[in-house]
């Protein structure tokens, strides 16, 4: 009986830690997956960012082509080509326009650091899940083994007081 006992707290202490490591690389795959993940999609959004602003820069510009067209047309139509009047509708179009290019641009280079910043937070986060998963799996199998260590100390006690002191 007593050498069936410590091959139960032997397989019990195997069994703690094969879970412990299995808790550890389980942990360490998951961060890595969430990791890569949180890269791919990370790219795919600042991808998308670019191209909508590539795509709102080109309605712009189309805008300011349409309007500009449409005020030639109308001064031609009034009579008025080349004079000064036009010139300065056209200067404050152009104006308008290069401070929206600027201020879209401005804002797509803000999206794109927040867009970055927050894949490094989710990157971290998901390391330092791994992390805690990974020590709580060793405060459990550290428990386990005290546990054990306890079971093995009361069996030692029980064993020697079942056969009696030896000289």
């Amino acid at each position: 009986m007593s050498a069936t006992s410590w091959l139960l707290l032997a397989a019990q202490a195997g069994a703690s830690l094969f879970q412990a490591r299995a808790s550890t690389l389980a942990a360490g795959q998951q961060a890595a997956a969430t990791a890569g993940a949180t890269a791919f999609s990370g790219v795919l959004e600042r991808f998308q960012i670019k191209e909508q602003a590539s795509y709102e820069d080109y309605l712009r510009s189309r805008a300011l082509a349409t309007s500009m067209g449409a005020q030639r047309a109308a001064s031609s139509a009034a009579g008025v080509v080349g004079g000064r009047t036009q010139q300065l509708l056209e200067a404050r179009s152009q104006a308008a326009f290069t401070y929206e290019r600027a201020r879209a641009r401005m804002q797509t280079s803000l999206e794109l650091t927040s867009s970055e910043m927050q894949q490094r937070a989710r990157i971290e986060g998901a390391r330092i899940e791994a992390s805690s998963a990974a020590r709580q799996a060793q405060t459990s199998m550290f428990g386990d083994m005290l546990q054990i260590g306890t079971k093995a100390v009361d069996l030692f006690q029980t064993s020697k007081a079942t056969t009696g002191p030896t000289s």
